[in-house]
């Protein structure tokens, strides 16, 4: 998903803003170029923890970090998505030095993103103004029943 903004403003003949997209264009790959194409990690973390947590507590929770050949998990399986793209069996312990190597990448990245997490202390509003609406709507004027159409 990463490269899919590259790829289209490539196809479009855009110019991109340096530094401000992330991924490349795939427009190479799908003309048969023989280009170089590095491995690189894709980084997905949750990004959820209760209000007023310190949002440190939670890097090494729900994430994983991937590459075109591992993917570890929760810091703690790691899978060969080309063996095993199932996801079925455990290869951390056969592949200790690629474990490893995927937690110091995901450790840096986490040092890189966490200074822009500015809002995450900051407190929630007590009175959920979007239901506030709703029960304003729903007891002036009602809610119309809706059924899912028949497919």
């Amino acid at each position: 998903h990463i490269d899919l903004l590259p790829t289209l403003a490539d196809l479009a003949g855009a110019k991109l803003p340096e530094k401000q997209v992330e991924g490349r264009s795939l427009l190479p790959l799908i003309q048969g170029s023989d280009s170089e194409w590095p491995d690189r990690y894709l980084y997905t973390h949750v990004g959820r923890w209760k209000t007023g947590e310190e949002p440190n507590d939670y890097q090494w929770r729900n994430f994983a970090i991937r590459n075109q050949r591992f993917r570890l998990v929760n810091n703690t399986a790691l899978y060969d998505m080309q063996a095993d793209p199932g996801q079925t069996t455990n290869v951390i312990d056969q592949h200790p030095e690629q474990a490893q190597a995927m937690r110091e990448a995901y450790d840096a990245w986490w040092k890189k993103t966490r200074p822009m997490m500015v809002n995450e202390t900051a407190p929630m509003s007590p009175t959920r103004p979007f239901h506030v609406l709703y029960n304003q709507q729903a007891n002036e004027s009602g809610i119309p029943e809706w059924s899912p159409p028949e497919l």
